[in-house]
Parts: C-alpha cells; sequence; structure tokens
C-alpha cells in the first residue's frame, strides 16, 4: 500500500508526503534513510533531513542549511 497527498491512517499504517512512515515505541522514520526534522514555529518554516547513511552529522548540516536559507532571503 502506498500513500499520496494528505497523510493517512489505516490501521498501523502511516504515510505521509508519498512516504511510508513506520513507527515503534513513539517514534517515526522512513526506512533505508536516517531522518530529522526541524520545526522553527515562530518563524512557521521547518526542515526535513532525509539521509542515507547512519553517519551524517545530522545537526551540522541542518545547521549550514538554515544558516543558508536565512542569509539568502528564502527563509523570511
Amino acid at each position: 500500500m502506498r500513500c499520496s497527498g494528505a497523510p493517512v491512517l489505516v490501521g498501523e499504517y502511516k504515510g505521509g508526503l508519498a512516504w511510508q512512515v513506520n513507527e515503534k515505541k513513539g517514534r517515526f522514520s522512513v526506512r533505508g534513510y536516517k531522518s530529522l526534522l526541524i520545526s522553527y514555529p515562530q518563524e512557521r518554516n521547518g526542515l526535513v533531513l532525509l539521509t542515507n547513511t547512519a553517519k551524517a552529522p545530522w545537526f551540522e548540516i541542518a545547521g549550514k542549511l538554515t544558516q543558508t536559507l536565512r542569509d539568502t532571503g528564502i527563509w523570511q
């Protein structure tokens, strides 16, 4: 079963943005990827980082991307 469009809940299947999302002990993951979701609610921005390695420096990458988006004016 695949999901496209809005998130759905069908039994134990959870999906969002056409990705199959897995849940274990209250944590969500996308198989085959390591993921990081950072929300900036006061700025109404967010960042999703997907990598295919367990050794990626997620927070360093996310910090540099966030700063670049702010510096270039893409994020207000």
